[in-house]
């Protein structure tokens, strides 16, 4: 991610994106054809090239969503994906109880095919169009914004909790409550279907979109009351609520993005995009590798202590809302 910025700028935007999903492609068809783990490589590769087109994307959508910025961002980064991970999950475990493992991987390569059609109508402002690379910031000028350090600290604690919290809830299920493992699977889509119905929601409700961090720190409460369902009860209609607003996780992240767009200048963007994309990807890493050593000791003690973390942070939140309004 650390290049996008530079490279769209010298290359444009919509090339950049084209440019990093067709080596998302390319990874899949390598993933499809490959006949030793080692090949599987490429597409590790690929993929991460691919992964590219998300902080310009976000530049895109603030730079052309206006005054609808939170709500553009709440569509856009929150149902959308939802949608996705409520249903991509069903229909790959259809297809390759029909067709093999492969058939997955050749029906995300042809889904990113035809993306190519959408993704070549991609208008770039004329801001974009128009700025010269000695206009756009660099890391350190951007990081140096007061609001972009918030944000990203604000995106690295809350991705960090959140993360620590969910990475075990399946293993936990499986272990402690006797669940099994298809079963948590299809519990799995609840989460994408409560993130998209709070990306609604935030689309919908214009304080939310006035004031974003408010929105993350709904967000975070839901995931915190979802943590404490599945530790007090193994009851199957507690678990689908608390599954249902696990998906808050998915919903803060966006928010927090999506407050960048609304507050960042618009020079600093890119590089603020790539910087809170980069931190989120981290701390996202390391709450399951913390995780581990918690879930180690004690089965609970992931849950208990993200919900510690959370509702310390949450009044954190509150303050940094109170001071953007």
């Amino acid at each position: 991610l650390y290049p996008s910025a530079s490279i769209a700028t010298r290359f444009g935007y919509r090339h950049t994106i084209m440019v990093a999903r067709v080596a998302a492609f390319l990874g899949l068809m390598a993933a499809a054809l490959a006949t030793t783990w080692q090949q599987l490589l490429l597409m590790i590769v690929g993929i991460a090239i691919g992964e590219l087109v998300f902080p310009l994307l976000q530049t895109l959508v603030a730079a052309q969503a206006g005054e609808q910025r939170m709500r553009a961002f709440a569509l856009i980064f929150t149902v959308g994906p939802s949608i996705a991970l409520a249903i991509g999950p069903v229909i790959a475990g259809v297809l390759v109880a029909i067709a093999g493992m492969r058939a997955a991987f050749l029906l995300a390569a042809l889904l990113t095919a035809l993306s190519f059609v959408m993704l070549r109508k991609i208008d770039e402002p004329a801001e974009l169009r128009s700025r010269e690379r000695a206009d756009q910031s660099g890391y350190r000028e951007a990081f140096a914004d007061h609001r972009i350090r918030t944000i990203t600290a604000l995106l690295v604690v809350t991705v960090f909790t959140c993360s620590l919290g969910v990475a075990f809830i399946p293993t936990f299920l499986e272990d402690v409550r006797g669940f099994r493992p298809a079963t948590i699977s299809t519990f799995s889509a609840l989460g994408a279907v409560g993130s998209a119905l709070f990306g609604l929601a935030v689309a919908r409700t214009r304080r939310l979109q006035r004031e974003p961090f408010l929105a993350v720190a709904i967000a975070l409460g839901f995931v915190l009351l979802g943590l404490a369902l599945f530790h007090i009860s193994g009851l199957l209609p507690v678990v689908l609520v608390a599954y249902l607003m696990r998906g808050g996780f998915f919903s803060a992240w966006p928010m927090l993005n999506a407050s960048l767009g609304l507050t960042a200048p618009a020079r600093h963007r890119s590089r603020g995009f790539a910087i809170v994309e980069m931190a989120g990807g981290l701390a996202s890493s390391g709450g399951p590798i913390v995780g581990g050593f918690l879930y180690a000791r004690r089965n609970t003690l992931t849950f208990e202590t993200a919900i510690v973390i959370g509702v310390m942070l949450i009044p954190v939140i509150l303050l940094a809302n109170r001071r953007a309004r």
